[in-house]
């Protein structure tokens, strides 16, 4: 998925960093819908045999989804996974299989 992202960056000429910003503030607001529907998020776990990734945030928006993740009682990387997967099936990016509902 990873390679997919570089390359929607690559093609809009922009950094990973904003696409790995756009991606959390995406997730953020598709949170924020939720809330005010009465709904829950619902955090997708992140392969075991996943390879690290260094995400290169603003230190205010790293420091909103802690608060968040430790609100919804998640892990930062859950949080960062969930963000990275939608905006890759959103823009049609992914190639992992996965179902995901309209509520995510």
């Amino acid at each position: 998925m990873i390679q997919q992202l570089k390359v929607y960056a690559a093609q809009q000429n922009v950094l990973m960093r904003d696409v790995y910003e756009r991606a959390v503030i995406n997730l953020i607001n598709h949170r924020r819908e939720l809330q005010e529907q009465g709904k829950k998020m619902m955090y997708l776990a992140s392969n075991r045999k996943g390879k690290e990734l260094n995400i290169k945030i603003k230190t205010n928006l790293a420091n909103r989804i802690t608060r968040i993740a430790e609100t919804d009682g998640t892990s930062v990387r859950r949080f960062l996974y969930t963000a990275l997967v939608i905006f890759a099936k959103k823009h049609s990016l992914n190639t992992i299989e996965i179902e995901v509902e309209d509520g995510y």
